[in-house]
């Protein structure tokens, strides 16, 4: 017999400061579902392709299949050219469009790159509160978006283009932004859940996601951009958002508490100590990128991708007023922003001169090899002396060093080949490359290449881990702990088996430890 499912993504949370607070006595609704179910830590796809651990999640699905991987700023195969990534661009369909196909009935609220199909089962809105918008405001039926808006008002930071705050008021200001975002939409998912016995109901949290890129530093210590002399309601804003949250679980699990419930997160979030500013000095130290010749200039050197290359994006915006910005992408269409935007900030790019090239990333590192076939102008053959070009440049990331320390500065260095596999492997780096978290990365230094110093750019002060978490709280089930490894591809076909669902042959994940008995 299927059960009810009610499935709450905790965007970009991070399981460490939860384990943290539930110990502290901080979390009493969280804690509680802890101790009577199944928490494990899990693994993403957050490192290799940021964008895609949504679609991941809820297609069951490898980037490698779905083909989404940095969305928002992407290298679209067979050019050289950042291309936005859009919903509909996801190859593989949802586990909750194979849930309405066998006539069950779900509710879909805000869950990101995801957009809404005609005739679904149930309502599905889209990006009322999207931390990154990947499909236009939007629901399924048609009016259902329009009656969120007239009930509950349009999210608080709807439009807000991301900046970290100057003052203390700003971040206040901003804190209960998150705040009140979190409790329209607790108050939205105890409304629908009222209003019938749905299947499903899955909703996400994306105030999570903004407020760990933004605010990290205010509650990490040591952090370089930590304050101590901000106030102590400042220094515990990243709690607030999450106890809030809180509220709402234990509201949530009151209006049905024979439903199953299930909380995860897609990503982890910890300080932003990346060296991806540094990606492309390395490649040239090592012959995979032309230098520039100092003695000769060009007009060319005034192009924005090559003026500033890995961080052109982060130099654009020291230079343009957030204002005008915010101003320019609330009177120009999306479509034409998002076109002309990276037209200007990555045309223009050596890439085609090079043997290999630092691709627009988030935290980890991403790195494009040339190659004959798929990039117009490739410069390395598929087969042998691509394995060769990839260890090069792995063994030369693998060396290095921070020079204060002495510490290694790199965790891992990872051939995406050797990882996943699918018909959209293309749409992936090459290589990914994973920075150690213990300090801020302002030089790298290995024998072969000296040293190397640079500035990250970056107004997020925090970054994707490369791992999620699941907790499922189920009323028929005990408390249970696994060391199994799991990841967040297993989430999509353990919730189509516990609805009663056949799980599609074409899905990565399996079904997760804590239901294996019922396999």
């Amino acid at each position: 017999m299927s059960a009810r499912l009610i499935a709450i993504a905790m965007e970009a949370a991070e399981i460490t400061l939860i384990e943290q607070w539930c110990k502290a006595g901080k979390l009493p609704n969280f804690n509680q579902l802890m101790q009577t179910g199944y928490w494990q830590k899990l693994k993403s796809t957050a490192d290799v392709a940021s964008g895609g651990t949504w679609p991941t999640l809820h297609t069951g699905c490898s980037p490698a299949k779905h083909g989404i991987a940095r969305s928002h700023r992407h290298l679209k195969t067979g050019t050289y050219e950042i291309h936005k990534q859009y919903a509909d661009q996801v190859r593989q369909d949802t586990f909750w469009n194979y849930l309405s196909a066998e006539g069950y009935r779900s509710a879909i609220l805000d869950v990101p790159k995801s957009f809404p199909v005609a005739n679904f089962n149930g309502i599905h809105l889209v990006n009322w509160g999207d931390e990154h918008q990947s499909w236009k405001q939007s629901s399924w039926p048609p009016e259902f978006s329009a009656e969120v808006i007239a009930k509950y008002g349009r999210h608080p930071l709807e439009g807000w283009y991301q900046q970290r705050p100057t003052t203390a008021a700003k971040y206040e200001a901003l804190v209960n932004d998150l705040i009140s975002g979190i409790q329209l939409r607790s108050q939205l998912v105890s409304d629908v859940l009222q209003q019938e016995a749905w299947d499903l109901l899955m909703v996400s949290y994306s105030e999570l996601h903004w407020a760990g890129h933004i605010i990290w530093h205010t509650m990490d210590k040591n952090h370089p951009d930590y304050n101590p002399q901000q106030s102590e309601e400042l220094e515990d804003a990243m709690y607030r958002c999450y106890a809030e949250i809180d509220n709402g679980l234990g509201k949530i699990r009151s209006l049905d508490p024979e439903a199953i419930l299930m909380i995860f997160a897609n990503s982890g979030m910890g300080p932003n100590y990346s060296g991806r500013h540094l990606i492309t000095q390395v490649l040239q130290e090592i012959g995979m990128v032309p230098k520039k010749n100092q003695n000769k200039k060009s007009l060319l050197d005034l192009i924005p991708a090559r003026k500033w290359g890995a961080q052109t994006f982060e130099n654009v915006e020291r230079f343009i007023p957030i204002w005008m910005i915010e101003k320019a992408k609330s009177i120009i269409p999306e479509r034409l922003w998002d076109k002309y935007t990276r037209k200007l900030l990555y045309g223009g790019n050596n890439w085609k001169d090079c043997i290999a090239f630092s691709i627009p990333s988030d935290y980890s590192g991403t790195i494009r090899i040339n190659l004959e076939g798929r990039e117009p102008n490739g410069k390395v053959k598929e087969g042998a002396e691509y394995d060769k070009v990839c260890q090069e440049i792995m063994k030369a990331f693998s060396e290095l060093i921070n020079p204060e320390s002495g510490k290694k500065t790199v965790k891992e260095v990872i051939k995406v080949r050797d990882h996943f596999f699918g018909p959209h492997i293309n749409e992936l780096p090459d290589i990914v490359i994973t920075w150690e978290r213990d300090a801020p990365i302002t030089a790298v230094y290995s024998d072969r290449i000296g040293k190397i110093s640079g500035t990250l750019r970056d107004k997020r002060s925090g970054g994707h881990e490369s791992y999620g978490f699941i907790l499922i709280n189920d009323p028929d089930k005990k408390a249970f702990s696994s060391n199994e490894t799991a990841h967040i591809l297993d989430i999509a076909p353990t919730i189509l088996m516990k609805l009663g669902v056949r799980v599609p042959e074409t899905m990565d994940g399996k079904i997760l430890p804590f239901y294996a008995d019922e396999i």
